[in-house]
């Protein structure tokens, strides 16, 4: 089964998908330092070090339907609301 994960952070997400049987054609991912962590780790999600597996970008920016029919799962991680600059970062 074939999968792509929005908003990937570090790839904890991605793990457990992969381990649920899934392979991913794609980890989508804006902030830089999520991606490096990604590619850090790419052996566990089953990666060569390769960089067409992940996305450096914005998802506004993702043509979508290239992936129509191609995909059986679409993940994605809600952003982490003490860190991401769409939550509170830790305000009350």
């Amino acid at each position: 089964m074939k999968s792509i994960e929005i908003f990937a952070g570090g790839g904890g997400l991605a793990l457990g998908i992969k381990n649920a049987g899934f392979s991913h054609q794609s980890l989508i991912e804006w902030d830089y330092n999520s991606v490096k962590t990604l590619y850090h780790n790419y052996k566990n999600f089953g990666f060569s070090y390769d960089k067409q597996w992940v996305s450096n970008d914005d998802i506004r920016n993702i043509f979508f339907k290239d992936y129509s029919n191609k995909i059986d799962l679409l993940s994605g991680g809600p952003p982490y609301q003490l860190f991401s600059i769409g939550g509170k970062q830790g305000k009350r």
